[in-house]
């Protein structure tokens, strides 16, 4: 609970015997709104991160879509970085979901990818393992 006047945090227990009834509170002052005991303001460190991602993220689009338009000469979706990993990225999602979805289930059965999209089996098919 609030208290603005405490020195530091208070713990008082009550509680009724007779009915298993308890009641605790922690009366602090880092409880109260602005008291600032949740840090010093400004930018935390997760923020932090994250701005450095977008702004990396940002650049590697746009440094890799230059280059390869200029360098290499290409044009449209061919000019994005890497496409090719790109466009397997759904398919290995997918596979490596299936693969971890087969261990939680157990060592008996798991379930090869059916998206083809990865290096899985295509067919889709479960496979007895053995040794787990």
């Amino acid at each position: 609970m609030c208290d603005p006047a405490a020195t530091g945090d208070t713990y008082t227990t009550t509680s009724d015997n007779f009915q298993c009834d308890w009641t605790f509170s922690v009366d602090s002052p880092f409880a109260c709104a602005g008291s600032g005991g949740g840090g010093g303001g400004g930018v935390s460190g997760g923020w932090v991160f994250v701005i450095i991602l977008l702004v990396c993220s940002f650049l590697y689009i746009v440094v890799g879509f230059l280059y390869k338009t200029r360098s290499k000469g290409t044009s449209g979706a061919e000019s994005i970085p890497n496409i090719e990993f790109w466009r397997q990225l759904p398919g290995l999602v997918k596979d490596g979901c299936s693969y971890t979805w087969g261990l939680i289930r157990g060592p008996k059965y798991q379930q090869m990818g059916e998206s083809g999209g990865g290096s899985g089996n295509a067919g889709g098919d479960y496979q007895q393992q053995s040794g787990f």
